[in-house]
């Protein structure tokens, strides 16, 4: 579990994953800022399940960090706290 925060999953699954910690995150918010540029992928899975740091084929499923999204959200919160 130590190491679960440098883990790469893809959409669904990190959705999941953040659930289970008790860290729901909605899809329109995840989205948002995978669409901004907030959360960029970390790497990309390849049909044969190989995760690649750069896509091979266009519909190479991406991959996200979930130490970014962790970090995006505490950077999100800390900007909404400030503007309060």
């Amino acid at each position: 579990m130590a190491d679960v925060g440098t883990m790469l999953f893809r959409f669904r699954h990190l959705q999941r994953v953040l659930r289970e910690l008790g860290e729901p995150i909605t899809d329109r918010t995840l989205s948002a800022w995978i669409r901004g540029g907030k959360v960029k992928p970390a790497g990309w899975q390849r049909p044969d399940g190989t995760i690649t740091t750069q896509a091979m084929h266009k519909g190479d499923p991406a991959m996200y960090r979930l130490t970014d999204v962790r970090q995006t959200r505490a950077q999100s919160r800390a900007e909404r706290g400030s503007a309060t």
